[in-house]
C-alpha cells in the first residue's frame, strides 16, 4: 500500500513537471518566432549578445580555412562523421567561429 502511494505521488509530480516543461517550451518557441520577424543585427568586433536574448544576426566576412578545425568521431542521426569549426573573419574586425 505504501509503495502504491509513493509511486502515485511520484507519477503526479512527474506529470506536473512535464506540464511546466511544456509551458517553458511554448514560451521559448514564441521568443524564437518574435526574433524571426526582427531585423538582423550586424556582428562587429567587440559586440556581445545579451544573455538569454534571442536575436537574428548578420555576419559579413571571409572564412579562414587555414585555421579550420575538424573534430573527428562525431555522429548525427547515428551516422559517424566530423564537426567542422571554421573562423569567420569579420569585415569590420573580429572573429566568429561557425
Amino acid at each position: 500500500m505504501i509503495l502504491v502511494l509513493v509511486l502515485g505521488g511520484t507519477m503526479v509530480g512527474l506529470g506536473i513537471w512535464q506540464i511546466q516543461r511544456g509551458f517553458e517550451k511554448a514560451e521559448l518557441l514564441a521568443r524564437y518566432r518574435a526574433a524571426d520577424s526582427q531585423t538582423p543585427r550586424e556582428l562587429t568586433a567587440g559586440g556581445w549578445a545579451e544573455a538569454g536574448v534571442i536575436e537574428r544576426a548578420l555576419a559579413r566576412g571571409h572564412f579562414d580555412a587555414d585555421r579550420q578545425l575538424l573534430l573527428d568521431n562525431q555522429s548525427h542521426d547515428h551516422i559517424p562523421g566530423y564537426r567542422v569549426w571554421t573562423p569567420l573573419i569579420l569585415v569590420h574586425g573580429g572573429i566568429v567561429v561557425v
